[in-house]
């Protein structure tokens, strides 16, 4: 670069010296935009989610997130038909909740899109979850935030790190064939997948939502400005695809997909959030992972208990 600007310098007339100097400020000035970051957040981190009849356990699934240092949710709601809107009416009040109508079907790609454009300089970083993913940090001395900072400073550039992919814990019916009477979700299912048992390892991220153009899928985005831009596992180790092997070490994601057999059936039946079509009835045998007792959610249940009774 230097020598090509004294060649430009010494030979070149006028005019190309100052087309020079035009081409390095707009260069510069690109390359700032697309590194810079705002100097403040309204909020650290924050969830999108897009969420259709569930107000059982929502009061639940909130509290545990700010729990473990969520600030602020972003809910789409999609026709929901639960009273949703009076079940958050104190997250709301409170200003921990957006709540944003969204009807239609297959909804949550777009849902994911409005939500980068409106709110991508509102949070520093942007979990993108379901109502029935809980992320879990393993140390519960640390919170999510704190977490994934830790692995923004294992990559070499982390100017560069677009997020954190993370992977699942597939919890299965826990043998409840009905839905359960009391509890909640933290209390009622303690059963998963033994590790290395699932061939359907997948997970969802955290990212930084500046550096994050389309959302290919639920689990995994097209980055902006090419491949300036990558995510990383839990080890900083960068990936490039869903399709990667993941551990579950620092950071996980406990996924109550299945719940109760009834509740399945009641899940199934509403319609996916993604596709126009339904989920197979297999789906229940094949996401029903009883293998293992994981208790360890319980640590984080015992204080929700002390909060506010839930299972509305």
């Amino acid at each position: 670069m230097l020598a090509i600007k004294g060649f430009i310098k010494k030979f070149a007339p006028l005019s190309l010296q100052m087309t020079y100097k035009k081409i390095k400020i707009l260069f510069c000035s690109a390359f700032e935009y697309i590194f810079s970051e705002p100097k403040n957040f309204k909020y650290d981190l924050a969830i999108v989610a897009i969420i259709k009849n569930e107000g059982r356990y929502i009061d639940e699934w909130i509290k545990y997130h700010l729990l473990v240092g969520v600030q602020h949710f972003y809910l789409y709601n999609n026709e929901s038909e639960d009273n949703i809107q009076e079940i958050l009416k104190d997250y709301i009040k409170r200003g921990i909740v957006d709540l944003i109508y969204f009807p239609g079907k297959a909804q949550q790609i777009p849902a994911y899109q409005n939500a980068l454009k409106k709110y991508r300089n509102e949070c520093k970083y942007m979990a993108v979850v379901d109502a029935d993913e809980f992320i879990r940090p393993i140390d519960h001395n640390k919170n999510i935030l704190d977490v994934i900072e830790e692995i923004f400073k294992l990559a070499k550039n982390n100017k560069r790190v677009a997020g954190v992919y993370i992977a699942w814990k597939m919890f299965g019916s826990s043998g409840h064939v009905k839905m359960p009477e009391g509890g909640g979700v933290l209390n009622n299912f303690l059963h998963c997948e033994e590790t290395g048992s699932n061939p359907h390892r997948m997970g969802k991220v955290i990212i930084n939502p500046r550096k994050t153009f389309y959302f290919l899928n639920p689990h995994f985005q097209i980055l902006g400005w090419g491949n300036i831009f990558y995510m990383l596992n839990e080890n900083g180790e960068k990936i490039l695809s869903c399709d990667v092997k993941l551990t579950l070490k620092k950071i996980c994601i406990h996924h109550y997909f299945t719940k109760s057999k009834t509740e399945f059936l009641i899940k199934r039946n509403r319609g996916r959030a993604d596709l126009l079509k339904s989920r197979p009835l297999k789906d229940f045998d094949i996401f029903n992972f009883n293998d293992v007792y994981d208790d360890s959610m319980l640590y984080y249940a015992d204080k929700l208990e002390n909060i506010k009774t839930y299972g509305k």
